[in-house]
């Protein structure tokens, strides 16, 4: 009998096992989803060295896979031209957060067409578009369990799993600075080296959003993207994030999400260009 029950666990094992190697196998294929695709050379360097920013979404419609007879984007057509900001305005499930996410290719199952620079988006690479040309501002941001320092300067280190291995420091603290958040670091938090905790649970809400940014702006995007950035926040410190990201967005194309159909407050009058979803 003992025999008998040591024979089924070992089985019952093994075939955990097994999904789990099949789990792993789909896993690491989405990770290394692109790193072989957009390889012509001349569109890779066009890419990288001449990037300004222009984005064009032509008749895109797209359902997600789990819903595929609901279409979140019904021919979506709308162009933004280089250093333009952006901000989607509209309720909860109108397909804003879908266009950054189709941005970042992170679906491929869509119809019509999205350019950067007149570039179909499926030509170019996946790392570099991900890690180079956009940066994500979300809702609820990761942040690891380390140092401040390591945290913002990991939004240049594309795959390295040593991010302070080339850290300008000068820089970070320039980011910091354009971010609102480096006199709280040095003042409030004990300087560059504090520890944010797992998810930032040692920081505000506020304070990881900040952080953010900067981190976000430590990779020198093209494009930044901005996905209900203060949707999470109180009213204090969400006019803090609002004035931070009229910092951060001078000079480059930005989006920006919110659900808040009422008012602007998010760049400065002459550069919000409203789309109401």
């Amino acid at each position: 009998v003992i025999l008998q029950e040591y024979f089924g666990n070992l089985l019952s094992s093994f075939t955990n096992l097994f999904s789990a190697r099949g789990a792993a196998v789909e896993l690491f294929k989405i990770l290394d989803d692109g790193d072989d695709d957009g390889d012509d050379d001349d569109v890779y360097k066009a890419a990288i060295n001449n990037v300004r920013g222009a984005i064009v979404f032509d008749a895109v419609s797209f359902a997600y896979p789990s819903r595929p007879d609901i279409r979140v984007l019904s021919h979506l057509s709308f162009a933004i031209e280089p250093n333009e900001v952006v901000h989607l305005k509209g309720g909860s499930g109108r397909g804003k957060s879908t266009v950054i996410a189709l941005l970042q290719r992170f679906y491929g199952n869509y119809t019509g067409r999205i350019t950067l620079d007149g570039i179909d988006i499926r030509a170019l690479p996946l790392n570099w578009l991900r890690s180079k040309c956009f940066a994500l501002v979300s809702q609820e941001p990761v942040l690891f369990a380390g140092s401040v320092l390591s945290n913002i300067a990991y939004g240049n280190s594309g795959r390295s799993f040593d991010p302070l291995s080339k850290v300008d420091f000068e820089r970070v603290k320039w980011c910091a600075k354009q971010a609102l958040i480096h006199d709280v670091i040095e003042n409030e938090l004990g300087g560059y080296d504090a520890v944010v905790g797992e998810r930032g649970c040692q920081i505000s809400g506020g304070q990881k959003q900040r952080v953010a940014i900067a981190r976000a702006l430590y990779a020198d995007p093209r494009v930044l993207l901005l996905d209900e950035p203060t949707s999470a926040l109180d009213v204090d410190a969400e006019r803090v994030v609002m004035q931070c990201v009229k910092r951060c967005v001078k000079g480059r194309t930005a989006i920006i999400v919110s659900h808040k159909t009422h008012g602007g407050g998010w760049c400065h009058d002459d550069d919000d260009d409203a789309a109401i979803f």
